[in-house]
């Protein structure tokens, strides 16, 4: 992590990634071992490896660090105790990045998977949101935790860990069907 942090990152991201899909293929979806499509799963570690890996790295070891100190300075909030400091920095991350990362996602996965971009957008247009609030609710404590007692180096590397299950939603989120929210929203009022 020290002396090649990027290559690193990108290979744990890459390796979580698949292993994620995989997981999910196995365990959520119920495949044996001889139904599993390993090309959904190369597609996932792809994406982990070239995406996540080098976005996250960059967004943890400079994007968060800078954002949070500029607003510190724009707001003179120059006596926050370390734990608010942490606090910032999950709002910042949650606010700027998680909604930018997972439009990245669904894109490439996406492109990946060769699908049309009047496909690719109606499936980010019925999975967008519900990944987004789920987001919500598994990262800021997490995120809180990694950057409250996490040196930077090790950020990424705790949050793939985390992200392991996040993964495997995502996995799930991107290979399941698209819903049709309005018809769903209708139905459930019937």
């Amino acid at each position: 992590l020290i002396k090649n942090p990027v290559t690193t990152k990108c290979i744990t991201s890459g390796l979580l990634f698949g292993l994620g899909d995989f997981l999910t293929q196995t365990t959520i979806e119920k495949k044996n071992i001889k139904n599993v499509n390993f090309e959904r799963t190369s597609k996932m570690a792809f994406v982990g490896t070239f995406y996540a890996g080098p976005i996250l790295h960059v967004w943890y070891t400079h994007g968060v660090p800078f954002s949070t100190n500029l607003i510190m300075k724009k707001f003179s909030l120059n006596n926050l105790s370390p734990a608010k400091i942490s606090l910032l920095g999950v709002s910042v991350d949650q606010t700027l990045f998680a909604s930018s990362f997972l439009l990245g996602f669904f894109t490439l996965i996406h492109y990946a998977d060769k699908m049309t971009l009047e496909g690719s957008y109606e499936n980010i247009k019925s999975k967008f949101f519900p990944t987004l609030i789920t987001n919500w609710k598994i990262w800021p404590i997490s995120m809180y935790l990694i950057f409250n007692y996490a040196p930077i180096h090790y950020r990424v590397l705790l949050a793939n860990f985390v992200g392991l299950f996040w993964n495997m939603y995502l996995s799930y989120m991107h290979f399941k069907k698209p819903v049709n929210l309005a018809k769903e929203i209708t139905n459930d009022k019937l």
